[in-house]
């Protein structure tokens, strides 16, 4: 991250269309995308985390997907050195790396450059010795704003579309391979659904369950990015123009321009 070649870093609360805006800007500027998400590091676990199917991803290359088990310890430390050499490999392409995700843990780590004292203070808020109070000028930084109201609405049908494509049965083989107790399977759906397999809710009340967990986390988000001032907000139609006109200000590489 030290050549000064264009970052570009989409941030923002669960279900506020980040991986979507990463595509299309991945598609216009010839990127690659390296998902920063706690969750979609664990293979298995591909309905409750949300990650984007080989057909979502229009032939985009995506990084950060299925690689520990669920029952392995995977640390924000682990992210950052996975991601810089994603980034090496993606740059080495001539290709500009896209880092989308909304584990804010995970974005400051690799972008204000965390130096972690131990291993073991990697997943802490304040486990990071040193930081930058700022990302450097090539990485360019934009959240997704997204009215409150229209993202419940979302949450609500990406819970109803994970029971339609099966995500308690998903939750099922996880339950038989790995101790419920593991970190992963903590995540907010499998959680939500361990607790109607266990008859302490109904299914009537699941998708709404669903939707709690995720607008909570999406709050939690919001918190988490809000404390920095060097994230430009800005309404999902509005992140790519405003990127490639960022990028072509930075950089003399040719881009595609926006048609």
């Amino acid at each position: 991250m030290q050549n000064h070649k264009p970052i570009v870093v989409i941030i923002g609360p669960t279900g506020s269309g980040k991986t979507a805006a990463a595509i299309d800007i991945a598609q216009r500027i010839g990127g690659e995308i390296i998902a920063a998400d706690s969750r979609t590091v664990y293979r298995g676990m591909s309905i409750g985390t949300a990650k984007p199917t080989m057909r979502e991803r229009q032939g985009v290359p995506h990084f950060g997907f299925d690689l520990v088990s669920p029952d392995e310890r995977f640390t924000a430390y682990d992210f950052q050195q996975y991601a810089r050499q994603c980034i090496i490999d993606i740059q080495k392409r001539d290709k500009v790396p896209i880092i989308a995700g909304g584990t804010g843990l995970y974005v400051d780590a690799l972008i204000l450059n965390y130096t972690f004292p131990s291993q073991k203070a990697a997943n802490q808020q304040f486990g990071a010795a040193t930081r930058l109070l700022q990302p450097p000028p090539h990485i360019v930084v934009v959240g997704i704003d997204i009215d409150k109201e229209i993202l419940n609405k979302r949450l609500r049908d990406r819970a109803d579309a994970m029971l339609e494509q099966g995500v308690i049965q998903e939750t099922i083989e996880l339950r038989a391979r790995y101790s419920q107790t593991c970190p992963a399977m903590s995540g907010n759906m499998y959680q939500v659904i361990g607790e109607y397999l266990d008859g302490k809710i109904s299914k009537v009340e699941l998708p709404e369950k669903m939707a709690i967990k995720d607008r909570q986390l999406a709050k939690r988000q919001r918190t988490w990015f809000r404390r920095h001032d060097f994230i430009t907000w800005l309404p999902q139609p509005q992140v790519t123009p405003y990127i490639v006109s960022r990028l072509g200000a930075t950089t003399k590489s040719c881009y595609t321009e926006i048609s």
